[in-house]
């Protein structure tokens, strides 16, 4: 039986980010242009917007006019984040009165890319669980959620859990005790993806927020990134320090 042909865009997307990893293309450089890697890959423009579109809504890259596409990924902020896991507290409340339906649009077991090693000190051998949701009030998508859970820490893990407040699912019924929550938020325009998902025009405006929680022993378990439509949400947060 011959081997399932893999996309072009799939390996046009990893060996971009093997490069951002490996740091041959640094935060705040510029990738290859479309030209450049249509060339490259000998395939069309749309092939090449597809791979880049991934790695957009990965959030390795952003698309600035005039520019190209920018790296966001910085390995160096990571290594300091890894280091002070404990820096801050942060408590996040979503405001919106409506309680919130959960729809599991993708869930797989992966193994770690370099960055989500970092995020969740894992080693090189380990896998995640690894899952898209999209959170809707009515027949209105309002956020897009991806999740990734150390597999070492849910051996058996029910994907049923996720329609319950994920908080409550790790402290009552996995009785882990949660120290804190590092989250970084900033606006971002939505991508094609994301966009189509939250059903609603590309170039939206959206907060990202991207969090890493700990149980009091240190220990990552879960990161999370999440694309909030803006019009419909504001976050009050609590800082403290323990």
């Amino acid at each position: 039986m011959s081997e399932k042909k893999i996309p072009i865009y799939q390996i046009i997307e990893s060996d971009l980010l093997k490069d951002i990893l490996n740091e041959k293309y640094k935060q705040h450089d510029a990738l290859p242009s479309e030209y450049e890697l249509c060339a490259k890959y000998n395939c069309t423009r749309m092939t090449v917007r597809q791979a880049i579109n991934n790695l957009v809504v990965d959030g390795y890259v952003y698309s600035k006019k005039g520019k190209g596409n920018i790296v966001t990924f910085n390995k160096r902020e990571m290594e300091r984040l890894n280091d002070h896991p404990f820096y801050s507290f942060a408590s996040e409340t979503i405001g919106i009165d409506e309680p919130l339906d959960v729809r599991v649009i993708h869930f797989e077991v992966k193994d770690a890319d370099e960055l989500i090693m970092r995020k969740l000190t894992l080693a090189e051998n380990d896998k995640v669980y690894y899952i898209e949701l999209v959170r809707s009030s009515g027949n209105a998508p309002m956020i897009f959620e991806r999740l990734y859970l150390p597999i070492k820490l849910y051996p058996n893990f029910d994907i049923k859990k996720l329609n319950i407040p994920f908080y409550d699912f790790i402290e009552k019924e996995m009785k882990f005790n949660i120290r804190n929550c590092i989250s970084s938020i900033e606006a971002r325009a939505l991508a094609p993806k994301v966009a189509e998902i939250l059903n609603t025009q590309v170039n939206e405006p959206a907060l990202y927020m991207s969090s890493i929680s700990y149980l009091n022993t240190g220990e990552p378990f879960v990161y999370y990134r999440q694309y909030f439509l803006g019009t419909h949400f504001r976050f009050k947060h609590n800082f403290s320090r323990k």
